[in-house]
């Protein structure tokens, strides 16, 4: 195998992208549409960064490992596997990399799918794995409209207690609609990432402050 030079990505929470050997990256350039070429390169490079931080080198070319091997790492991947930040995936995130792994052992002519009875102690890692993240708000980067408020709609809110910081609910929902309306987050994913370090304050030439997403920029 090549060597494995890397750049991470300047985008927030992206994995790090290695630079494969030919025949793995031909495993995935060969999809049958741009959008499968991307999530199967991305499936790989996932794939890769966790046997990386996990020390598992020797099993970063997927294609060349038996089929119950394969389903032990997997067990342990699905439970494991995190963003460079150390965040997890959302639910949907877990299920299109699984699709990628699975593609490219199709496409290396493998007689085994990663989906099939034979890896079901893996699957019920990822099933339980995707139900927890789906609990906790998880389950995909859905858009979401954004509804912005006359001024005396949003004293109604206040004054009824939709919004403000008198019950978890509330402040959640004040700081969801802040974010939506300055800082111009509109996927659930990205609220769920933003972090203080992500805002940056700035001055106009009238010296007024205004909050600046840094994960936008």
């Amino acid at each position: 195998m090549e060597s494995m030079a890397l750049a991470y990505s300047t985008k927030l929470n992206k994995v790090p992208v290695f630079n494969f050997d030919d025949d793995l990256k031909y495993l995935c350039i060969s999809a049958v549409s741009p959008n499968t070429t991307k999530a199967t390169l991305y499936a790989l490079n996932v794939w890769w960064y966790w046997c990386m931080m996990k020390g598992l080198n020797e099993y970063m070319d997927i294609t060349k490992i038996l089929a119950g091997r394969l389903n032990e790492l997997l067990e342990d991947f699905y439970i494991t596997v995190k963003k460079t930040d150390g965040s997890d995936f959302v639910a949907t995130s877990l299920h299109a990399i699984c699709r990628g792994l699975d593609w490219i052992l199709k496409k290396a002519g493998l007689r085994f799918s990663i989906t099939s009875r034979s890896f079901s102690s893996s699957a019920r890692k990822l099933k339980e794995k995707t139900r927890v993240l789906s609990q906790v708000g998880m389950y995909g980067a859905r858009s979401r409209q954004i509804v912005y408020f006359s001024l005396s709609g949003e004293e109604e809110m206040l004054r009824t207690g939709c919004l403000g910081d008198g019950n978890p609910v509330a402040l959640l929902s004040t700081v969801v609609k802040q974010n939506s309306q300055y800082l111009n987050t509109r996927m659930l994913q990205e609220h769920v990432d933003l972090m203080y370090g992500d805002i940056e304050l700035l001055k106009d030439h009238h010296c007024l402050l205004q909050a600046s997403s840094l994960a936008k920029a």
